[in-house]
Formats: structure tokens, C-alpha cells, sequence
């Protein structure tokens, strides 16, 4: 046989190995970008964790701003019984110092 026969079989065998090598590489990178997945996976379960748990600080946030509203209303009224106070006092001490003055 001649040699020219067999070339087209060396080109046949000569793409075969090169079509390898590179699905070596591909699955080399393919192994790496599962690797980077799996860790990007992690780490939004991580905040999504996160995420929950100040959801959850929220709506307990949440729960005491009504309290907070009764308090303030509360503190507000006595704030004002306490000014009324004052400017009764401060009016009763001006008309007794005006009558020692005179």
C-alpha cells in the first residue's frame, strides 16, 4: 500500500486526538465553573438568611410602633399638664412680685 492512502487516516487520527484534548479542557473548565457556582450558590442562601432575619426585625419593628404611638400620646398629654403647670406657677409668682413691689 502507499503511504498517500494512509493520510487521510493519520488526518482522521490526528483530529481525534486534538477533538480530546480539548474536551479535556472543556471539562477542566466546565469542573472549575460548577465549583464557582456551587460557592455563588452558598453565598446567596447566606443572605438570603440574612434577608429573612431582618424581615423578621422588621415586622417586630413593626409590631411596636403602635405602643410607641400610645406612649408618645401619653407623654405628650402629661407634657402639656406639665406646661400648663409652669405658666400657672410663673404667673401666680409675677402677680406676687408685682405686689411686693408695690
Amino acid at each position: 500500500m502507499k503511504i498517500t492512502n494512509y493520510v487521510p487516516l493519520l488526518f482522521v487520527g490526528l483530529l481525534l486526538v486534538s477533538c480530546n484534548e480539548m474536551t479535556q479542557k472543556m471539562d477542566a473548565q466546565l469542573d472549575k465553573l460548577n465549583q464557582q457556582t456551587d460557592r455563588l450558590d452558598s453565598l446567596v442562601d447566606k443572605n438570603m438568611n440574612k434577608l429573612e432575619d431582618l424581615d423578621s426585625l422588621v415586622d417586630q419593628g413593626l409590631k411596636k410602633i403602635p405602643d410607641l404611638d400610645s406612649v408618645l400620646t401619653r407623654e405628650g398629654a402629661k407634657i402639656k399638664q406639665i406646661d400648663s403647670i409652669v405658666k400657672r406657677a410663673a404667673s401666680k409668682i409675677d402677680t406676687l412680685s408685682n405686689k411686693l413691689n408695690f
